[in-house]
């Protein structure tokens, strides 16, 4: 067998891979069949193809399209399953690999071009699937990540006068912007966490963990320089409302510490027969101050640090914050 060539029909082995067989088994459970299918141009390769390819992309962690190629060109196997258009040898009549798998270029090109709006629909239409073979809890985790753009200022080795300018327009993508991360286990002089600039965007993801992993329910992006309190609604509500989403529990790190997002969670009701509000498992986010140890008399008043009772002076309801305060003199 050349290595750019197989016939029609593969051998028996390659079938018999356990890659085959797992990726086979991944398209199986997702329905393709809600992708739109195009009705000009040239009948080759449709949408679900390029669904099923850059699905593999991302399962095998494959960065360059280049890499993408050589992989399918590693694994031909995976060539039928995946549904490309196969272009035969004009002489032996077998099927051309270097012909049948697209270039590096028209996969970028691909990529770039898919309509977000299509996949939204992929995936909308997989929570749902999922709903109805009740493998979902309605437990979601919410999340953000950073998207580092292709631009020579996120590239440290690279000299950029003015690097981290948040009133710059970037020349090689001017809709991105300056974020910033915190570095995970590093401190400044006074305490604060270090954080870690960078131009690009910021993703924000609902997940749910299941038996067999976590699951993946829902995803916008927004730009860098959003705070992830702000990302958390704009993702939660239409997983919860338009794609009919049973929440449960909600459970965050500490920059999800809001009153809003706690205030949507608990307005929500798990379904009939049981009718309990949702539960927001939230860290406390202190704001950089220290949390001090609140203590109450017995007539529940407040313990000020001098140990003396504090007199209760009343409760009302902020108009402008949106919640109840209380008061102590």
């Amino acid at each position: 067998m050349n290595s750019g060539q197989w016939h029609l029909q593969p051998p028996v082995e390659l079938w018999e891979d356990p890659l085959v067989k797992a990726y086979e088994e991944i398209f199986t459970f997702i329905d393709f069949s809600v992708l739109p299918v195009p009705t000009r141009g040239p009948k080759r390769n449709t949408l679900e193809v390029y669904a099923k390819v850059f699905l593999i992309k991302v399962h095998r962690k494959i960065q360059y399209s280049s890499d993408l190629r050589k992989f399918f060109f590693d694994h031909p196997q995976l060539i039928p399953l995946v549904g490309f258009c196969p272009m035969y040898h004009p002489v032996t009549g077998a099927v051309d690999v270097e012909k049948t798998v697209v270039s590096a270029r028209h996969l970028r090109r691909k990529l770039h071009t898919i309509e977000n709006q299509h996949l939204k629909r992929l995936l909308k239409h997989t929570v749902d699937q999922l709903h109805a073979k009740h493998l979902l809890k309605g437990t979601a985790i919410a999340d953000t990540t950073e998207i580092l753009a292709w631009v020579k200022e996120n590239n440290l080795k690279h000299r950029v006068k003015h690097r981290f300018d948040k009133t710059r327009t970037i020349t090689g993508f001017p809709q991105c912007s300056l974020g910033a991360k915190p570095i995970p286990g590093e401190k400044d002089h006074k305490g604060k966490p270090k954080l870690r600039y960078f131009w690009g965007a910021k993703q924000a993801v609902l997940v749910e963990p299941t038996e067999s992993g976590p699951v993946f329910l829902y995803e916008d992006v927004f730009t860098a320089n959003t705070a992830d309190v702000k990302t958390a609604l704009p993702t939660l509500k239409p997983l919860v409302e338009t794609w009919a989403y049973r929440l449960k529990k909600f459970l965050a790190d500490a920059a999800y510490d809001a009153f809003e997002i706690y205030q949507y969670v608990y307005a929500k009701e798990t379904p009939e027969p049981t009718r309990k509000p949702a539960t927001a498992y939230i860290a406390l986010n202190s704001r950089g101050h220290t949390r001090l140890n609140r203590q109450f008399s017995e007539h529940g008043n407040l313990i000020c640090e001098a140990d003396l009772e504090m007199i209760n002076g009343g409760r009302w309801f902020d108009k402008n914050k949106g919640y109840h305060r209380q008061k102590f003199n």
